[in-house]
């Protein structure tokens, strides 16, 4: 059978259908039937065609057109509501028509003279909730027309549609089917085909507060990067990087990423920090450059917090003229990976200085993943993992339905139970906990995550290395997950892969916490490169009770080996001396029920290490 013929296209699409259809048909079959071939014989094919449109097909009470100009399809859209203007009311008592119609902007797939995709969808279902009368169109359409037609739009927000993946910022003509008559169908329907999304407001974005959402995600948008020379080449790089860097965040579930066909109808424009945020309500936006420099170009890239302008980050890249697309895939997890990691930094500063009364669920979980990061890198006491254990607690209270914090909250006992403050109990806690996460939020990458980590503990390896692959299948952008994954390795006995992993995520974040060191170090231990396990530690400025008993364990190998001895020895008891100040009860049976190898041979190589330095 040969192969159908398909093209891809940037089109405006248009789609319209009959107000109450199946009742006045109900009502006058062959009529309404007449009067709807007759509306599209002289009104609309007439006027799709003065616009340069073209009819795709008849939908039974309804069309579907496409056009080469937004522009176009909008001031069609005007004149065919003008040429059939009407009420719902007026449709049972009259014999004229009245129609909907939706505009949405966005790549096509034409196959066999009709049309396919995600795009097309969107524009059914804005033409659903549009009033009757009247057109309603997506935010990528209104920001190419915005200026440019006679019809007047005002927001309406950003709706969750049926059928589609993420919000949609929506316009509504003024006119035709007033704005108030559009937010109360907007409003009629939201229980059913739409959901306005939480806490964002029908009217300006700027009213959008914090404290609207119990669970708040970041908002953020991508804006087209600028090309500063002539070369084409690097347009297309420049529209390359800026599609990839949406698409990548977009795996993070908790950021809220404004869709790049949006984005990119600023491209040019070089818009403020308060016009963005005025009309999309996002907090953050990247903005960017390239350039090119002799034979190489110049990646510049910044964060800025639209409320105050304030640039949050702000970096550099080199990349070789003739590898410019070799290196897009790269050059881009670099940049999503600092990305997040700023933007993390950003919302746990800006939760852990609000006021107690406005806690959202989201910042609750918040404070307590600060609580968490203390306790891993400065603060190992129990006193700081029962505050973490807190304020999961009370973002589960004023949200149940929220996945994470069920899956830190089980970390949390991992933890209490690896420092043995808790007994074995701790870990089917653990476990039930993870489950949980998953089940509420199983496209969360960190909920898999969290129940990899229990089974791991358990000593569950398989049913854990699946959990850790179904995480990075979610989202592979995430270093941290990359680098536990290394830890989880180590433990089954994949140590050079376990290298190969956490050196991945030093590369892709080359600002990594402290602990992908130990984590490398740990590798290295169990290869015997002691020399190197050391040379990482030595990198660490607060080293955990974790890094300690690698570092002593590592000294004592050495000593054993006759590589300064006396030296070696002598650091290795250091480092229990420090370790056993933090948990002075702590003996080699304690670690050996803690140890989780799946060799055998492994777990008395690092018990034998821990012997030879004092423990």
């Amino acid at each position: 059978m040969p192969a159908r013929a398909q093209e891809r296209r940037l089109a405006a699409v248009f789609a319209a259908d009959v107000v109450s259809y199946s009742k006045l048909m109900g009502a006058d079959e062959i009529g309404t039937h007449e009067r709807y071939n007759s509306d599209l014989d002289n009104v609309m094919i007439p006027l799709f065609e003065q616009y340069h449109g073209r009819l795709v097909k008849k939908t039974g009470d309804g069309v579907l057109a496409i056009f080469p100009s937004v522009v176009d399809a909008v001031d069609c859209a005007g004149r065919i509501q003008g040429c059939l203007a009407g009420s719902a009311e007026d449709a049972a008592r009259r014999p004229e028509l009245v129609y909907r119609i939706g505009i949405n902007l966005g790549d096509i797939l034409l196959e066999d003279g009709d049309i396919f995709g995600n795009d097309v969808n969107v524009a059914v279902r804005l033409e659903s909730i549009s009033p009757p009368g009247g057109v309603a169109i997506s935010g990528s359409a209104y920001w190419n027309i915005k200026g440019r037609t006679t019809v007047q739009f005002e927001e309406v927000g950003f709706l969750r549609l049926k059928n589609i993946a993420e919000p949609i910022q929506v316009y509504q003509a003024l006119g035709a089917g007033a704005i108030q008559e559009a937010n109360g169908a907007a409003q009629e329907l939201a229980a059913g085909e739409i959901a306005p999304r939480p806490g964002r407001k029908k009217r300006p974005a700027q009213q959008h507060i914090w404290s609207e959402n119990r669970r708040h995600q970041p908002e953020i948008v991508v804006l087209p990067f600028d090309n500063l020379s002539s070369d084409p080449a690097q347009e297309y790089f420049c529209d390359g990087l800026t599609n990839d860097l949406t698409t990548d965040l977009c795996r993070f579930s908790s950021l809220f990423v404004i869709s790049a066909t949006t984005a990119f109808s600023y491209k040019g424009q070089h818009p403020t920090h308060e016009r963005v945020r005025g009309e999309l309500g996002v907090e953050y936006m990247v903005e960017g450059s390239v350039q090119r420099v002799a034979t190489q170009l110049r990646i510049n890239v910044q964060l800025i917090e639209t409320r105050t302008g304030h640039h949050l980050w702000a970096e550099r890249y080199g990349v070789a003229q003739d590898d410019l697309f070799v290196v897009q895939d790269d050059v881009c997890r670099k940049i999503v990976m600092a990305l997040v990691s700023k933007l993390s930094d950003a919302e746990l500063a800006r939760a852990t200085a609000k006021d107690l009364g406005s806690l959202s669920a989201y910042d609750a979980f918040l404070k307590g993943l600060h609580e968490m990061t203390a306790f891993l890198s400065t603060s190992e006491t129990r006193t700081t993992l029962q505050h973490a254990r807190q304020w999961f607690e009370r973002a589960i209270e004023l949200d149940p339905e929220y996945g994470r914090p069920y899956g830190w909250l089980a970390y949390h006992w991992i933890l209490h139970w690896q420092h043995g403050w808790s007994g074995k109990a701790a870990l089917p806690k653990a476990e039930e906990l993870a489950r949980k996460a998953v089940r509420l939020d199983p496209h969360d990458h960190d909920t898999h995550w969290a129940l990899g980590s229990c089974y791991s503990n358990l000593g569950k390896f398989d049913p854990a290395l699946d959990q850790y692959t179904r995480a990075l299948e979610i989202n592979g952008n995430d270093a941290n997950l990359h680098a536990e994954m290394a830890d989880l390795l180590c433990y089954v006995g994949k140590h050079a892969e376990a290298i190969g992993q956490i050196k991945f995520a030093m590369r892709v974040n080359p600002h990594f916490p402290e602990w992908y060191r130990w984590t490398l170090a740990w590798c290295y231990y169990f290869i015997q490169e002691y020399e190197e396990a050391v040379a990482e530690l030595a990198k660490v400025i607060n080293p955990s009770g974790d890094v300690l008993l690698i570092l002593a364990a590592s000294h004592a190998r050495l000593a054993e080996a006759g590589r300064d001895p006396e030296i070696n020895r002598e650091r290795a008891r250091d480092c229990i001396a420090r370790f056993k100040k933090r948990r002075p009860r702590w003996t080699l049976e304690d670690q050996r029920e803690v140890a989780r190898h799946r060799n055998q041979a492994d777990a008395e190589h690092w018990l034998e290490g821990l012997r030879l330095a004092g423990l």
